[in-house]
């Protein structure tokens, strides 16, 4: 992720991938959930970004995750400024 502040990276945590559909598309709902619901720092917003996709590609089919599950993969996400 990139903004005017810098270039974020977040790193999820190793997982056993059911179906990745959908998983894009819950990667930018976390992104922008975080963004405007939370106000979140770039930073925070990228961890929440790869936790909705991570949760997302941990589910059957297109199901989407529970928030439970979005917080525990969120818990494990990693991320920081490069450059």
């Amino acid at each position: 992720m990139a903004d005017g502040q810098g270039v974020w990276w977040a790193q999820p945590p190793g997982i056993v991938e059911i179906s990745a559909v959908g998983a894009g598309d819950a990667l930018m709902a976390g992104a922008l959930w975080a963004s405007v619901s939370l106000g979140a720092s770039p930073l925070e917003v990228a961890r929440w970004a790869v936790a909705s996709g991570t949760a997302a590609a941990m589910q059957d089919g297109t199901a989407m995750p529970t928030r439970t599950q979005i917080e525990e993969v969120y818990g494990q996400v990693t991320a920081s400024r490069l450059g």
